[in-house]
């Protein structure tokens, strides 16, 4: 994967994370003000409020993985603009087969 589907993937699993909690709390609110049966909505919520806590530290825990192989792709792209940097800079211009040397003749007299 490169950085790009490794960020996008980061953003839907925080925002399905994001989303649940919205619907959690509207629910815990709808329930406290509209609820005939208050007993049983308060005890349906405690469960949402559960599987809603155990989704999201799995979904932290994917989010953290994937953000080491983000970092750790960063590092390697670096590297390799770094060794192109220097390969450029160090070379030398090297003499061809086909150079000719031209020097002046000494003239004797």
């Amino acid at each position: 994967m490169n950085e790009n589907q490794i960020k996008i993937k980061i953003f839907i699993l925080k925002s399905i994370d994001t989303v649940l909690v919205i619907a959690l709390v509207i629910a815990a609110i709808y329930t406290a003000l509209y609820a005939e049966d208050k007993e049983f909505m308060i005890i349906s919520c405690l469960v949402g409020l559960f599987l809603v806590n155990t989704l999201g530290r799995v979904t932290n825990k994917k989010v953290a993985i994937m953000r080491v192989q983000l970092d750790i792709l960063i590092r390697d792209k670096k590297k390799e603009e770094q060794r192109t940097l220097m390969g450029t800079r160090h070379t030398t211009a090297r003499a061809t087969k086909n150079t000719v040397i031209k020097t002046n003749p000494t003239i004797k007299k």
